[in-house]
C-alpha cells in the first residue's frame, strides 16, 4: 500500500451521473461543487468523499466510502472505508458475514493494522 499527501475529494454530477474529482466547494445554495482544470460541477453531496492518502495493493486511490476486500493468510473480509471523527482517522467497517454493517465498535480497525492485501472492490454509492 502506497501513501500520497494529495487532498482529492471525488462526487458524482448530477447531471451526468458520472465521477468527477478535484476540489470540494459549497455554494450559498448548499450545492457541493467539484473543480478541477476541466471546469467546475454541481455534484450530489451525499456522493462527495475524500481521498484518504493510501493507494490499495494495486495502486489505486482509497476514498472515504469504498468497500474493500481486506485479506489475511486466514481471513477475508469485506469492508468501508469510514471516517470516525472522534478518533480523527480512516477506519475499516467490517461487513458481517450475513451481509448487514458491523455496529459493534470492535470491528473498527485501523489501517496500520492489517499487514496483507487491500483491493477496493466498490463504492458505497454504486452496486459493486
Amino acid at each position: 500500500m502506497t501513501t500520497n499527501k494529495r487532498t482529492i475529494y471525488r462526487g458524482k454530477t448530477i447531471k451526468t451521473d458520472t465521477w468527477v474529482y478535484g476540489n470540494v466547494l459549497y455554494n450559498n445554495k448548499g450545492e457541493a461543487l467539484i473543480t478541477n482544470s476541466d471546469g467546475t460541477y454541481i455534484v450530489d453531496g451525499g456522493t462527495v468523499g475524500q481521498y484518504i492518502g493510501l493507494n490499495d495493493s494495486l495502486d489505486t486511490p482509497i476514498y472515504d466510502g469504498d468497500i474493500v476486500m481486506l485479506t489475511t493468510k486466514t481471513t477475508i473480509d469485506k469492508a468501508t472505508v469510514v471516517w470516525d471523527g472522534i478518533k480523527a482517522g480512516y477506519f475499516y467497517l467490517v461487513i458481517d458475514k450475513t451481509g448487514g454493517w458491523a455496529i459493534n465498535p470492535d470491528k473498527f480497525i485501523k489501517w496500520n493494522t492489517f499487514g496483507n492485501t487491500i483491493e477496493v472492490v466498490g463504492n458505497i454509492h454504486e452496486e459493486e
